[in-house]
């Protein structure tokens, strides 16, 4: 009769961690959900003053990346998810363009003109962009528990994908150093 008890014992802990586990991973998942929405407003922020800066800075609206700038920002919240990281990175590389200092001694670099808007949306997304990958990384970490795998909970759900992109660091040590 002991022997009963103990298995019993035995067998609601084991569904108790489980149903645990369970929801845990659906808690992590809809974490990461949060994150990617979170991520996916400071990018179309970003995106945005970006194209607001273009619009306000008459040597930089003159020129024919100007267009090109304009048609980055608009393609960002467009772009499907698998490809937002490589339309990000583009953004990325054209703040970095204006930010750079120019060849000639005697010019001003672009940067100068960048507003305080444009370096905080950089900033959101830095900011962002670890929270969403932190959120990824505690989902992966958990799935690659041995038990997980074995019992296959949260197979409902997707795992999710790391969104590793250039999201400026070196463009916010520019503009405030």
């Amino acid at each position: 009769m002991e022997w009963l008890i103990v298995v019993l014992v035995v067998v609601v802990l084991v569904a108790t961690w489980v149903t645990w586990t369970a929801m845990r991973i659906d808690r992590l998942a809809a974490r990461c959900e949060s994150a990617w929405l979170s991520l996916d407003a400071a990018l179309t922020r970003r995106s945005k003053a970006l194209a607001a800066v273009v619009d306000r800075d008459p040597l930089i609206s003159s020129t024919p990346a100007a267009d090109g700038i304009h048609a980055l920002a608009a393609s960002a919240g467009q772009a499907p998810r698998p490809q937002r990281a490589a339309v990000e990175n583009a953004i990325s590389a054209a703040i970095t363009d204006l930010t750079a200092p120019p060849p000639g001694p005697a010019q001003t670099p672009a940067s100068s003109g960048l507003s305080a808007e444009l370096t905080e949306a950089c900033v959101r997304v830095q900011v962002a962009r670890t929270f969403y990958n932190d959120a990824v990384r505690a989902a992966h970490n958990l799935r690659a528990q041995r038990l997980p795998r074995v019992l296959r909970l949260g197979r409902s759900r997707p795992v999710p994908d790391y969104f590793d992109i250039d999201d400026g660091a070196g463009i916010v040590a520019a503009v405030h150093p």
